[in-house]
């Protein structure tokens, strides 16, 4: 495409050749200007069609209103200083015509500005979502309905449904909008009531709430003052429901969160500083986490991630939302990072975290729920899962997210200073007395290996509150990969202090938790 400006040929009648017709008003033109911007006219004016020699063409299609805005950015685009706001009308609605208008004249260009223009210009995202639905603007539609669905626990102070057309209305009860079925369960009653002309779409939006989990309370505002569908119809909906309801999903070894997009929080504030998933997060909101799954999954396994350094929780299991069981207690357990939770078997489809209420946490938005055909096994008294396979990172020389290491790393080797064999001087310059591994999250453990050169003495301690520890271990004059057992028990945080070497330091160059085989 030509970078000409054209904007001092505008309805300029010198040179023109063609005239354009348009509710009996007449405008003047250049066959070249439309054929170069527009590949309607392109078509229009080549030989297959009886326009292409016409001087006078009506256009029967186009509202001379919306046309001479199309037709002023044909000529005007390449201006300097020019931007597609500068000739669109201030009403939003007529703007969604000017789009029209220009999209059936294929100006891709004028019509990509104008999405801009909708979606940083101000539009009222009511507005923006009625009109990208009735003119098929997707990427208007996913972005008006996201913010609707972020700020969904509004959506009735803000009276949103009330002012959206039925095609609007439909769409978002088809999305998992985050907040209580309740809550969009009134938006909807509001919406009929403003709509009874609507009443033979009730039914079908009534279906996409799912009825049978509110309470008879909630319930009655579709009878009262004046009812808006028969009591039979409803209680047949909440009995289909409800039977459909009984049938858990089990997907294995996958994600039923597909995507973090689709992650329905019920409770907690959804930050979104960018698309990168890093940066987006789920702020507790009064100590809790409330997400939906939408259906009843049969899961054995929740993952996400704290972003905090430190967090205690727990996690409860519901299939109503109102009634709640305790699936994982960590809430005398200092966490951080990723964490990967098994529980017993259970249908779920309500997940609730509760954090401890002293301090502001949020976690990542990549979290998933599945069911594993590999879980660790979980222990019937500490309610922890028992590892059976190593938890430590396979590199332990790197930066890991799912354990901190404490000691001086040097080459393939982490080693500390042995007080005993330390002179002043080194002790004052040496902040590494011992070597340690904080878990991301506590397991029942057992036992341990590591990896030793020369003959060297050591103790183990470990500790699930960084507080209190017990020696659990001993070994003197050994060398070579040692293991270490003990009796199992809840272990947060590993400490290995060597007390005898040839050196002043103590080494280890290999470590694994638990044991994978026990000698």
């Amino acid at each position: 495409m030509s970078l000409l400006d054209y904007s001092d040929q505008y309805l300029n009648k010198k040179l023109s050749d063609v005239t354009l017709v348009i509710d009996g008003t007449e405008l003047t033109a250049h066959r070249s200007i439309l054929c170069e911007r527009s590949d309607y006219f392109k078509a229009m004016f080549s030989d297959r069609f009886a326009e292409g020699k016409a001087d006078r063409i009506v256009l029967k299609e186009a509202s001379l209103k919306y046309f001479e805005v199309v037709l002023k950015h044909i000529y005007f685009c390449n201006r300097k200083n020019y931007t597609v706001a500068s000739i669109l009308p201030d009403d939003f609605d007529e703007v969604f015509k000017v789009y029209a208008c220009a999209k059936f004249y294929t100006l891709d260009e004028l019509m990509q500005g104008i999405i801009s223009y909708l979606e940083f210009g101000g539009c009222p995202t009511i507005q923006m979502l009625n009109n990208a639905m009735a003119y098929s603007i997707d990427y208007l539609v996913l972005e008006a309905a996201r913010k609707i669905k972020y700020d969904a626990h509004s959506i009735v102070e803000l009276k949103i449904f009330e002012n959206l057309t039925a095609q609007a209305v439909e769409y978002l009860l088809k999305l998992k909008l985050n907040t209580r079925q309740s809550t969009i369960f009134e938006a909807l009653v509001s919406w009929m009531r403003l709509n009874t002309d609507k009443s033979d779409l009730f039914p079908k939006f009534l279906k996409l709430v799912d009825l049978y989990i509110l309470s008879q309370e909630d319930l009655e505002i579709l009878f009262k003052p004046t009812k808006l569908i028969d009591r039979k119809i409803c209680q047949e909906l909440i009995n289909e429901q409800a039977e459909r309801a009984k049938t858990a999903i089990k997907i294995v070894n996958e994600n039923v969160i597909n995507d973090p997009d689709d992650l329905c929080v019920l409770k907690g504030i959804i930050h979104f500083r960018s698309l990168c998933l890093d940066c987006r997060s789920i702020q507790f909101d009064k100590d809790q986490i409330i997400i939906d799954l939408k259906h009843q999954f049969y899961l054995n396994c929740l993952k996400f991630e704290i972003k905090q350094n430190k967090m205690s929780y727990t996690v409860h299991a519901s299939l109503d939302s109102r009634d709640w069981q305790i699936i994982i207690n960590h809430s005398k357990y200092d966490c951080f990072g990723p964490q990967v939770l098994y529980f017993n078997e259970r249908p779920v489809r309500f997940i609730r975290i509760n954090a401890n209420p002293d301090y502001v946490f949020s976690l990542k938005v990549n979290i998933e729920a599945l069911y594993s055909t590999e879980p660790f096994e979980v222990d019937p008294d500490w309610a922890l899962s028992i590892p059976n396979r190593n938890i430590m990172p396979s590199d332990i020389f790197t930066t890991s997210p799912i354990v901190k290491i404490c000691g001086e790393k040097i080459d393939q080797e982490i080693r500390h200073l042995i007080v005993s064999t330390a002179g002043p001087a080194l002790l004052l310059a040496n902040q590494y007395h011992y070597i340690s591994f904080r878990l991301s999250q506590p397991y029942i453990i057992g036992s341990m290996k590591l990896q030793i050169r020369h003959l060297n003495s050591y103790f183990v301690l470990v500790s699930t509150n960084l507080k209190d520890w017990t020696r659990v271990f001993t070994e003197e004059n050994v060398e070579g990969w040692r293991t270490v057992t003990f009796e199992k028990q809840p272990v947060l945080m590993i400490k290995i202090v060597g007390t005898k070497a040839l050196s002043p330091y103590f080494r280890i160059f290999g470590f694994e938790c638990p044991a994978l085989e026990v000698s």
